[in-house]
């Protein structure tokens, strides 16, 4: 049996998840060119609305020209004064335009931001590529080939670049906080803390990561986060409207997180979805019912998450726990979300105790996630994606409750 595996020699465990993805991507790059005539791309992005490219880029950028009230002024800014503070920034160093009637307009037609959107996207795009190589340790072209891939999957090419949003940062500090977590020196062990405050910095959500810490009863480096946590997160308040300004913020993070959804990119939504459409149409009068059952439904995620970051033996599923969190737990959430399913991946990729079929099963699950889901053509590109990740985070609950270790 051992001379008849050794002579079939099955390919390698990272192929599966090539093979899954780009066929999703390649598929969809020929249907639109050659079935669809380009018209698959209104299929493709986030609401089947173009007008909205880039606007979580420009609009946050229009938002942040009256620093002191921002969160005054918009209920639609839910990150941090720190993610602000760097908006500004930007906004700054251009030209100053007249008034424009809309945010969004207003950061559309300052001059100087499409050239600026290209070299901030470049320059987070070169440091994910290296953190994965890095943590990864593919070599350099496997880890180009790697990103690349992931690059032009739905949460990444229709999210968050196409979108402009900063979790795209937020990944590539999470990455970096990953890589340092590992290394032996004291002062790269404090810049792990430093990236992951800097995270929640740019999302607040993030900030569940130092549970990581927890699990591992390192409570020193917990304390030291928290620290953090009021220096880069708590203190920029004071450029944003002080102490009123963090009670509007914290408003504006309320009111995201009341919003009803049947949008699968939430897991409260996902179960919404179901339930609405086993009820049909009487779940109008059903409303108020509905809205509990949301908060209870998202606080069992976030029960069920925690519970098995501590439960299980590997660090990486913890990881993957956490990020299923910062994903899907949110009602107001969104597809570019599911970007944060990367740091679990390149973990794994560098898990050594795995049996080599657990490893094909789930290099399938994150190819199913990381892909563009053509086989959804008739449907919502979001099913198919976020599907794959709750079968993913399911078969791993399903292995650590079977776990005799």
């Amino acid at each position: 049996m051992k001379e008849l595996r050794e002579k079939l020699n099955p390919p390698p465990p990272v192929s599966i998840f090539y093979i899954i993805a780009l066929a999703g991507i390649i598929g969809f790059f020929v249907c639109a060119a050659l079935v669809s005539e380009g018209t698959l791309f209104d299929w493709l992005i986030m609401e089947n609305n173009p007008d909205w490219e880039l606007a979580d880029f420009y609009r946050q950028i229009g938002y942040a020209e009256d620093l002191q009230n921002i969160y005054f002024n918009t209920m639609d800014a839910p990150s941090p004064a720190i993610s602000y503070i760097f908006f500004h920034f930007l906004y700054s160093i251009n030209p100053q335009q007249a008034e424009i009637s809309t945010w969004l307009q207003r950061g559309y037609t300052i001059p100087y931001e499409p050239v600026i959107f290209v070299m901030w996207t470049v320059i987070q795009v070169l440091f994910i590529l290296y953190f994965i190589h890095k943590i990864t340790k593919f070599s350099l072209e496997n880890a180009v080939c790697f990103t690349i891939v992931l690059f032009m999957s739905l949460p990444y090419f229709a999210g968050a670049f196409e979108r402009g949003n900063t979790v795209l940062v937020t990944v590539l500090f999470l990455l970096a906080a990953l890589y340092l977590r590992e290394q032996n020196g004291k002062w790269q062990q404090e810049l792990a803390l430093i990236m992951i405050a800097l995270a929640a910095g740019s999302k607040a959500i993030p900030c569940i990561m130092g549970l990581l810490y927890i699990r591992e009863k390192n409570y020193q480096a917990a304390i030291h986060l928290f620290i953090w946590g009021i220096i880069i997160v708590i203190l920029p308040f004071i450029f944003t409207g002080g102490i009123a300004g963090f009670i509007e913020y914290l408003k504006i993070v309320a009111r995201h997180g009341r919003i009803f959804t049947m949008r699968w990119t939430s897991f409260a939504g996902f179960v919404n979805y179901w339930v609405i459409k086993f009820m049909g149409n009487d779940y109008l009068s059903h409303k108020v019912a509905l809205h509990v059952f949301q908060v209870i439904v998202q606080v069992l995620f976030l029960l069920t998450m925690i519970l098995f970051t501590f439960r299980t033996k590997y660090e990486w599923k913890a990881i993957l726990y956490l990020s299923m969190l910062m994903a899907y737990v949110h009602s107001n959430s969104y597809r570019y979300y599911t970007i944060y399913l990367t740091l679990p991946f390149v973990m794994m990729i560098c898990e050594d105790s795995m049996k080599k079929f657990e490893r094909y099963i789930y290099y399938a699950l994150f190819g199913a996630v990381f892909t563009i889901p053509i086989w959804c053509i008739n449907g919502n590109p979001e099913h198919g994606m976020c599907a794959a990740a709750y079968l993913l985070c399911i078969y791993s609950i399903i292995q650590d409750i079977c776990s005799r270790d």
